[in-house]
């Protein structure tokens, strides 16, 4: 069951995020605060097939997470992916070549989500999912 839709993120402050690599998940802990009340969500991005987040300034306050087209972010991406490659085959064997990136994108129905925030990090992920997940 998703709860995307129902949440907002908008002025979140990120606590943290994680990586469980086995389970191909990248996390970010988020957390509302106003007039006392605080509510707490994680957004979960499952199936990661690659994502890039720069910039955190440990004290990150979310502005939005946009899902764009897959092939527009690879193609956008691709000196970035194409010039890491080499080094250490980041961010998989499926990106040898622009061609094959491509064709295991449209293969594997990733989605393309970019992060912006009003302070710190921002990136972005390529997965087949994202959740926004409320926190009691």
């Amino acid at each position: 069951m998703t709860h995307t839709q129902e949440i907002s993120i908008h002025d979140n402050d990120v606590l943290g995020y994680e990586v469980d690599s086995i389970k191909r998940e990248l996390t970010i802990k988020t957390e509302y605060s106003e007039h006392g009340a605080s509510e707490r969500t994680n957004i979960v991005f499952s199936n990661i097939e690659a994502y890039r987040i720069e910039n955190d300034s440990f004290g990150t306050i979310l502005n939005e997470i946009e899902e764009i087209d897959a092939l527009k972010m690879l193609e956008n991406q691709w000196e970035l992916i194409k010039s890491v490659y080499g080094n250490s085959i980041w961010p998989g064997h499926w990106a040898k070549s622009f061609e094959e990136a491509k064709s295991h994108i449209i293969k594997t129905k990733c989605r393309a989500f970019y992060i912006t925030s009003s302070i710190g990090m921002e990136g972005w992920v390529m997965a087949k999912s994202m959740e926004l997940i409320p926190l009691k």
